[in-house]
C-alpha cells in the first residue's frame, strides 16, 4: 500500500533540505529588494507631498492677494474707479495701488 518513496525517505528529506537552503540563500537579496522598494515609494510620496504643499500655498498666496486687492478697492473713493478696480480684481489683475482721481470725475 505504500508507496516505494514515501514522505520518509532520506531522498525526500534531502529534497526539501536543498530547497530551504535555496530559500534561506535568496533571503537577503529579498529583503534588500524590498528595502529599495520601500525608499522608492517613500522618495515617490515625498515628491507627491511637496508638490501638493507648494501647490496649496501658491492658491494661498494668491488669495491673500485677491483679498488684499479687493480690500484696496474698496477704499477707493469714486465709484466708477471703485467699480474698474473691481473689475479688474475679478478679472486676475491685481492693481499695484488704486487709482485716486479720473480725469472728468
Amino acid at each position: 500500500m505504500s508507496s516505494p518513496v514515501d514522505s520518509t525517505s532520506p531522498t525526500v528529506h534531502r529534497s526539501r533540505l536543498a530547497q530551504a537552503r535555496a530559500a534561506l540563500c535568496s533571503m537577503p537579496a529579498l529583503v534588500t529588494l524590498g528595502l529599495l522598494l520601500a525608499l522608492l515609494l517613500l522618495a515617490a510620496f515625498h515628491q507627491v507631498l511637496s508638490t501638493a504643499v507648494a501647490q496649496a500655498g501658491r492658491v494661498h498666496s494668491a488669495a491673500s492677494q485677491r483679498i488684499e486687492a479687493a480690500s484696496r478697492c474698496a477704499d477707493v473713493p469714486a465709484a466708477p474707479l471703485r467699480d474698474l478696480c473691481r473689475a479688474q480684481v475679478d478679472a486676475g489683475l491685481t492693481a499695484l495701488a488704486p487709482a485716486t482721481s479720473v480725469a472728468g470725475v
